[in-house]
């Protein structure tokens, strides 16, 4: 395999594996980050309205981590039609 495939093989699966080694070491954190707000908050108002408060921060935190895995699946995708061609002789 050439220099370049073996290295586009080698970004495809730092791409299709960022989930494990980007995102889910934030996830703990986050979730504790959240309910360590989400117990404060519930002591100052009631608690179905701190939860509401939550629920507002924590969807956009979960579309941003689901916009970066998506993009980085597609990502993944343009590299191995690119390992793809190469292996084909296109390129």
């Amino acid at each position: 395999m050439p220099f370049i495939a073996r290295d586009l093989v080698t970004q495809r699966d730092a791409l299709t594996t960022v989930w494990r080694w980007y995102l889910a070491p934030v996830v703990p954190g986050m979730v504790l980050f959240l309910l360590a707000v989400l117990r404060a908050s519930a002591q100052h108002m009631p608690f179905w309205a701190a939860l509401l408060a939550i629920t507002g921060v924590a969807l956009p935190v979960v579309g941003i981590f689901w916009g970066i895995h998506r993009l980085n699946r597609i990502g993944a995708r343009r590299l191995q039609a690119m390992i793809d061609a190469l292996d084909r002789g296109e390129v």
